[in-house]
């Protein structure tokens, strides 16, 4: 966890509830006013060799399960509805997608980040 005056980033595992409350106690009375979130991982699995279930099942926990959790569908209305619930607590609420971001993941389809942001700053 690294803090910057105002600004704090930490890493944060949607599988492992104890990263959350690292973040609760780096917030304490304060407010939180952004918070990005970067999900997703990529185990390196070959076809050919046997099957490790446990790969598997992490790759789907973060990826298909954690995004399941807040998917797009949903995003929306619990943006709504967090905004409604924390409104006394000095929290402001934004919902944003950037776009592709600088991962392991990157360049998949060969749309990387960088072509990405040239790519938006022509909008």
């Amino acid at each position: 966890m690294a803090t910057f005056g105002m600004v704090a980033s930490t890493k944060l595992k949607t599988f492992d509830h104890s990263y959350i409350w690292d973040v609760e106690r780096l917030i304490g009375e304060d407010a939180l006013n952004v918070l990005l979130n970067n999900a997703g991982i990529f185990i390196p699995y070959f076809t050919h060799d046997a099957i490790d279930r446990q790969k598997i099942l992490d790759c789907l926990n973060v990826n298909t399960v954690g995004a399941a959790i807040t998917c797009q569908a949903d995003l929306n209305q619990l943006g709504k509805t967090m905004a409604v619930d924390l409104a006394n607590e000095k929290m402001l609420i934004v919902q944003f997608a950037p776009g592709c971001v600088q991962s392991d993941m990157d360049n998949i389809g060969g749309l990387t980040a960088e072509i990405n942001y040239k790519l938006l700053a022509r909008i």
